[in-house]
């Protein structure tokens, strides 16, 4: 069912056509699992990676007040995407409420989930005293309600769903295979591919134009891509050391080879820095317990020819990447460059935190609050969020907000060690969680507390891994 439906997606001709296709996909998979909760908690995994709809624009900062900046000619605007998979959240969000209050279905959560949940209220709260543009900031934070609401039906439906761990990882393989294969599509043709999927996310950016072609699979800008294919790449990795099939094994390997590529090609400085730091927790343990092992075993298997085409091609393509980004470093470092501006963005931030600790100025309001407060400032040529997820995330929506996620990370992260998993295991998950916290170190993205974290958090807590 799932193949079927990521093929047809490939040749969807209009937006209207993808809401009937994920319809007769939601019916199917009715059809397979026979239960409605089960139905919208895979729906709404799957149809969360294909954020396609009809898009309501709303702006932030007017052309007139953005009228010598010549890359935003219309102003800078934000979007809305009303799109299955948010309607889909919205009956997710229904289910559990009639699950918990009316059938008086409870499980009681763990105080992970409890935490989450007050960050995303929270968030929520800090969108309805949101000083800019108050209708998007609360549809933004709904969507974070219904992620939540992902969780919930989790804990809820559990004695149903014992096979949801075999479930969620193969789902989550053929998504990586699936958007590997756009990212791979759009190197090669240096271009977008020109399908809806991947056209709706396109027009839902602003993205400043660089000098040469960056492939972003379906997904709205190529770090954005990058950061969810070091995450799915881990969970990918923390699955693969339990498997003990063949075939298993080395579908799962092949996810993850697709995903590192992804990630190299997309460009991102940050990405190719978190995912190295993400590995190197498994890489120093495996060097230093298995190192002859490992190098016998290679000897055994790689003949020396292979050995030196396998060296030049790996050489060729790091000369690509290392001499492009360290052209790019040196430019940033320069005055107007990528560093002096990220540093003004701080400086506003640490503004705006310290004027609004409690709800920050609204869940995705960082732009039109900075620019309202400093109107001749760097927003005024460089109107973009601050490029720290921890930055973004108090200054948005409060310290609070901030502090809960760290206590939330710092005890999924104990809850790793407490586990009964392999070393290994610890090791891979340990390093899902440094690759999520290095990339919002240098990027606006706040959301840690991702789609891919809830699935930790679900194999973390109830599943031998």
């Amino acid at each position: 069912m799932l193949t079927l439906f990521l093929f047809v997606t490939l040749i969807i001709p209009e937006r209207k056509a993808f809401f009937i296709v994920s319809i007769l996909f939601l019916f199917g998979l009715f059809y397979a699992l026979r239960d409605w909760s089960r139905v919208l908690f895979f729906g709404y995994f799957v149809l969360n990676m294909f954020p396609v709809g009809q898009v309501y624009r709303f702006v932030l900062l007017s052309e007139e007040e953005l009228f010598f900046n010549a890359r935003f000619p219309f102003g800078r605007e934000a979007f809305f995407l009303l799109s299955p998979a948010f309607i889909v959240g919205l009956l997710l969000m229904a289910r559990v409420i009639q699950l918990v209050f009316l059938h008086n279905h409870r499980r009681v959560m763990t105080a992970e989930t409890g935490l989450i949940g007050l960050c995303i209220l929270l968030k929520f709260l800090s969108a309805v005293f949101a000083q800019n543009t108050m209708i998007l900031s609360l549809l933004w934070s709904i969507g974070l309600v219904e992620l939540y609401s992902w969780l919930l039906l989790h804990f809820l439906i559990k004695p149903m769903a014992d096979d949801v761990k075999k479930k969620l990882i193969y789902t989550l393989l053929a998504l990586v295979l699936f958007q590997g294969a756009g990212v791979l599509a759009q190197w090669v043709r240096q271009q977008p591919i020109g399908i809806l999927i991947e056209g709706a996310r396109s027009e839902a950016a602003q993205e400043i134009s660089v000098d040469y072609f960056r492939p972003r699979g379906y997904f709205s800008h190529p770090n954005a891509m990058a950061k969810e294919m070091m995450g799915l790449m881990m969970i990918l990795f923390v699955s693969l050391i339990g498997i003990k099939k063949i075939v298993q094994k080395r579908s799962v390997i092949t996810g993850i080879i697709v995903a590192v590529i992804s990630i190299f090609l997309s460009q991102s400085r940050a990405g190719i820095l978190s995912l190295g730091l993400a590995v190197a927790p498994w890489s120093l343990w495996l060097i230093h317990t298995r190192w002859a092992h490992v190098v016998a075993s290679l000897r055994r298997k790689i003949s020396i020819s292979a050995s030196i085409v396998i060296l030049v091609l790996v050489s060729v393509v790091s000369i690509v990447f290392v001499s492009r980004a360290v052209n790019t470093i040196l430019f940033s470092m320069g005055e107007g460059g990528g560093f002096d501006v990220r540093n003004q963005l701080i400086q506003e931030a640490m503004v705006i935190i310290k004027e609004n600790p409690v709800f920050g100025v609204g869940y995705g309001m960082f732009v039109p609050a900075a620019f309202e407060r400093n109107i001749t400032g760097v927003l005024e040529w460089y109107p973009q969020a601050v490029h720290n997820g921890f930055l973004l995330m108090a200054s948005e929506s409060g310290i609070l907000v901030l502090a809960l996620t760290i206590v939330v990370v710092v005890m999924l992260i104990k809850g790793v060690f407490v586990g009964k998993f392999s070393f290994e295991t610890k090791l891979a998950l340990l390093g899902f969680f440094v690759g999520q916290i290095v990339f919002m170190f240098f990027h606006p993205v706040d959301n840690i507390i991702s789609m891919n974290t809830i699935v930790v958090v679900i194999l973390i807590h109830d599943y031998e891994i």
